[in-house]
């Protein structure tokens, strides 16, 4: 009986079982909950932190300004102005 081992940080269940589709049989009763529950995990531990809002210098402003007003002459959409 072969087997391998990937690290559960590694392992796809989706990309595992169409790699192994025709070759090998795969009982994969025991993974299913596990690899769920992993996603789960990883997304709520990539929630990203409070982000502090900071005044903005009167210098920095000024030039946000006069640029805006630059794309406005180059007839840039007022979408990428925007941004």
């Amino acid at each position: 009986m072969r087997s391998w081992y990937v690290p559960a940080s590694e392992f796809e269940l989706n990309d595992f079982l169409r790699l192994m589709k025709g070759r090998a049989w795969v009982d994969y009763t025991a993974l299913k909950g596990k690899s769920i529950d992993q996603k789960t995990t990883m997304a709520e531990s990539a929630k990203p932190e409070k982000i502090e809002k900071k005044e903005v210098p009167e210098n920095i402003t000024a030039k946000l300004t006069q640029f805006r007003k630059w794309m406005k002459h180059k007839r840039y959409s007022e979408s990428t102005v925007k941004t």
